[in-house]
């Protein structure tokens, strides 16, 4: 008589543009023709190989049957593609979007999405549900698995944290997700954790349903920073892009008010938007704020240079402390 098997899912947690931990996490899977992989999301940003992670992904759905869902970082990066002149294509940038820039660009600087990568992106579903189990990056809010819909609940399938891990709501199937990384998977009878922060020097995991076999592979090497490029003769690490924000600076008392011409995660070049003197001095540390009143991100920085032109007062701005989570609600991981 012909053994019956239930056919295995496997879920993978945020890859976040590490590539090779995926692909070794890969062959460790056992992994059958009939077998299913579903993606948690958060593919890209912050890790050096993210243009590579999604044609790692890419490869695998010739040979196995995939799932692919979208986290948080691809919502900010389909943002940032859509319109880079945003205040939500800034915080693609500040939250480990220029790594994800990085891994598309030559060694000018220039970078191109692949029409496959894009197709990629923009197909990427926000749940995914067997008989047992809700696949969701993020988590739930209180509601139940039938009230689900893409469009009135997508910024907490990719954004919730607390309220979902503090929740006392019972839905009728397991929760697996990721999106909060945690030292060890959270394995409980409610849901199941496996963003293990493998690009926090972490690892990245999977787990085998339904019998709930962990598989993991620890991050190999520490990678600091954005990968440097060669932008234009110049080592970076990262790039300048093209994005207005309104910028005000606090100094002497008075509060001025500058544009961004362009800035990176290290800096960036401000003109004055008003008639009124806006003088900074060269070498002065300054504070202030970028973004729009309503959703504003602390900075300080140093004066590096200035200009005087016809059109205002231009200066170069260096970080020393980035406005690294530049909206309120995308303190992300």
């Amino acid at each position: 008589m012909k053994k019956i098997t239930k056919k295995k899912i496997f879920a993978i947690g945020d890859i976040h543009g590490c590539n090779r931990e995926l692909r070794e996490l890969i062959k460790r899977l056992p992994l059958t023709d009939d077998s299913t992989v579903v993606f948690l999301g958060d593919y890209i940003d912050r890790g050096p190989e993210s243009k590579q992670t999604i044609q790692t992904i890419l490869e695998l759905s010739k040979h196995h049957n995939i799932v692919t869902l979208k986290g948080n970082h691809e919502k900010m990066f389909l943002d940032f593609i859509k319109n880079n002149n945003t205040p939500e294509a800034s915080a693609f940038l500040y939250n480990g979007g220029t790594a994800t820039l990085a891994s598309y660009s030559d060694e000018f600087g220039n970078y191109m999405f692949p029409k496959e990568h894009l197709e990629f992106l923009n197909s990427l579903d926000l749940f995914y549900e067997t008989d047992d189990a809700f696949f969701v990056h993020a988590g739930l809010p209180d509601t139940s698995l039938q009230n689900i819909k893409n469009d009135d609940y997508e910024d907490d399938l990719l954004w919730i944290r607390e309220s979902f891990f503090e929740s006392k709501y019972e839905w009728n199937k397991l929760i697996i997700h990721g999106h909060t990384p945690v030292l060890n998977t959270v394995l409980s009878p409610k849901r199941i954790n496996i963003d293990t922060g493998c690009v926090f020097e972490g690892k990245l995991t999977a787990i085998e349903l339904p019998e709930q076999i962990l598989y993991s592979v620890p991050k190999q090497k520490k990678i600091a920073g954005t990968p440097k490029i060669d932008n234009s003769g110049h080592n970076r690490r990262g790039m300048r892009f093209e994005v207005i924000m309104p910028v005000v600076i606090q100094t002497s008392g008075k509060k001025l008010k500058f544009q961004t011409i362009n800035y990176s995660d290290f800096g960036m070049l401000i003109h004055s938007t008003t008639s009124k003197n806006t003088k900074l001095e060269i070498n002065v540390e300054i504070n202030g704020t970028i973004g729009a009143a309503s959703n504003s991100a602390e900075f300080r920085g140093t004066v590096l240079r200035s200009e005087k032109k016809v059109t205002g007062d231009f200066y170069a701005i260096k970080f020393t402390k980035a406005p690294i989570n530049f909206l309120k609600k995308m303190e992300c991981y």
